[in-house]
């Protein structure tokens, strides 16, 4: 069964998780939530619906 999966890698350490790859921008808070965009420009940390935590992008991890 093909897994539909990428690495991500959590800002700040070496610990990754497997998130859908069908977002180009991941962000995720210290809670372990996560915020899912193909919205180049989104930042939601300016989104008030959502600005109460501390956003940071998620790099994707390329497998080798």
């Amino acid at each position: 069964m093909i897994r539909e999966v990428e690495d991500y890698r959590v800002p700040g350490s070496n610990k990754t998780v497997e998130l859908t790859p069908y977002y180009s921008h991941v962000f995720t808070n210290n809670k372990g939530e996560y915020i899912f965009s193909n919205d180049s420009t989104y930042n939601p940390n300016t989104d008030q619906a959502v600005n109460k935590e501390n956003w940071k992008a998620m790099e994707q991890v390329k497998r080798r």
